[in-house]
């Protein structure tokens, strides 16, 4: 009877990703009374895929210990968990948070609920997509849109720093290192003087390198609307 109540309950979650039907009110009343979540409750929505599955499996069983109840659903290889929302940042962030911004996942929040945990869920499954082997933590939203964003370009043929890339070739290795590390940092905190405590450099040098970078390439780091070319293709 558990088996077959268990079997049924997956099957009314995988409608939940599959059945465009499944968003109608009356049926989300009916999934939430099921997994005893209020059906507009915020949830927090984890995607892995590949090696790090295993990882999220140990972290879901560590949850449950903990009281709270985690339901998972494979979308094609990415296994996708969700439940209730927690803090993961700030005072309020629990070890259970904090453990999880430690796992290779992609993180995002269902704001609205059940209803909106199908998109939340594709969107868990691009960041996955886009975790590297240089990644060696949780991938939210504000980390990831850009890298989607130019997942997105790149999947319709378009190469976003092409013309940058040429421009930097003419400058020796170690100035286009400077100058890159320079820009990085600098939209990174959005200001001179932090960028030049952060470099261990005076403040007229990244004035120098930011111009000399927009000199080179036609892109200015200080204008957000060129800036957001490099943010995106840098991710």
């Amino acid at each position: 009877m558990l088996r077959e109540e268990s079997s049924a309950l997956q099957g009314r979650i995988a409608n939940l990703f599959q059945d465009p039907r499944s968003t109608d009110a009356d049926r989300l009343d009916a999934i939430a009374a099921e997994l005893r979540i209020p059906q507009r409750a915020p949830l927090l929505v984890i995607g892995a895929a590949g090696d790090d599955i295993p990882a999220l499996r140990v972290f879901i069983s560590e949850t449950e210990r903990s009281g709270r109840t985690v339901y998972t659903h494979y979308l094609g290889d990415v296994l996708i968990a969700f439940t209730r929302r927690f803090d993961l940042y700030g005072p309020h962030a629990t070890d259970v948070g904090r453990n999880l911004l430690k796992l290779r996942v992609g993180v995002v929040n269902a704001d609205t609920g059940l209803s909106a945990l199908r998109a939340a869920a594709n969107t868990a499954r691009a960041l996955t997509r886009t975790i590297t082997s240089e990644d060696h933590a949780a991938l939210t939203w504000d980390r990831g849109w850009a890298r989607l964003a130019k997942l997105g370009l790149q999947e319709s043929g378009n190469e976003l720093l092409t013309d940058v890339d040429d421009a930097l070739v003419t400058c020796g290795d170690a100035e286009r290192v400077r100058l890159e590390e320079c820009v990085r940092s600098y939209m990174k905190t959005g200001s001179i003087g932090e960028s030049a405590n952060e470099l261990f450099c005076h403040r007229n040098t990244v004035s120098n390198r930011l111009h000399r970078f927009a000199k080179l390439t036609g892109l200015d780091p200080t204008i957000p609307e060129q800036s957001a070319r490099l943010v995106v293709g840098w991710a």
